[in-house]
């Protein structure tokens, strides 16, 4: 009796293993997971070269100056190809003259808010140009009067009572331009080129406004992904 227990219990053990088995290869496979459509969130620095100037019926003879473009940027993928970018940048504007062989240079600092919208080109992976367009806001931190010549050179501040020039203390402006993300590893290389006009006078009582273009480089890592 005892051989005919344990020869069941051996039968019974064994129709369990091969039933499993059975059941394991007749489950279907799990399905894979979906792939990875590109990054919904990349920030990164950004660093160039704003060449700006003034334009507006009183802004007659001045011409473009350069000053450094440079801080953060955040970019939000919309959809497959759209996407929407901001971010927090230093921005040097303003404008020179040269006359009777004195150069003048109005220096005006900003920190800026980007707001575009941009389409993207291409597929994710690969070099992808885009255009964008949108504009920003900023807000003045700093304006300096500079004079130079033969050599010599000497600056006062915008609010100097000796210069007294009111400069508005927001510009805004609309900006337009494209560029091109040159895939890094992970990350990307975004090169642009942007061109701006302000919207917002200068200085209340004269048709002076903020102009000029921006070229720069970013390095964008991604931070977030769709699937």
């Amino acid at each position: 009796m005892q051989r005919t227990l344990i020869a069941l219990a051996a039968l019974a053990i064994g129709a369990t293993v091969v039933g499993a088995q059975q059941q394991q290869e007749r489950a279907p496979a799990p399905a894979p997971a979906p792939a990875s459509t590109g990054s919904t969130t990349s920030i990164g620095p950004v660093l160039g070269l704003d060449y700006t100037t003034f334009t507006g019926s009183d802004a007659q003879g001045a011409d473009y100056k350069s000053d450094l473009y440079v801080g953060g940027l955040a970019d939000f993928t919309l959809g497959l190809n759209g996407m929407f970018r901001t971010g927090l940048v230093y921005a040097g504007r303003g404008a020179k003259q040269t006359d009777q062989g004195v150069t003048g240079k109005v220096k005006l600092h900003y920190l800026e808010i980007p707001l575009m919208l941009g389409y993207r080109f291409g597929t994710p992976g690969a070099a992808r140009p885009y255009l964008m367009g949108g504009g920003h806001v900023g807000f003045k931190t700093g304006c300096d009067l500079e004079a130079s010549q033969g050599g010599v050179t000497a600056s006062v501040a915008c609010d100097d009572p000796n210069a007294d020039l009111k400069i508005e203390s927001t510009d805004v402006a609309l900006t337009a331009g494209g560029g091109v993300a040159i895939p890094a590893g992970t990350s990307s290389f975004d090169i642009h080129l942007a061109y701006a006009v302000g919207l917002t006078k200068l200085i209340s009582d004269s048709n002076t406004k903020n102009a000029g273009f921006t070229l720069a480089v970013a390095y964008m890592i991604p931070i977030g992904t769709r699937r």
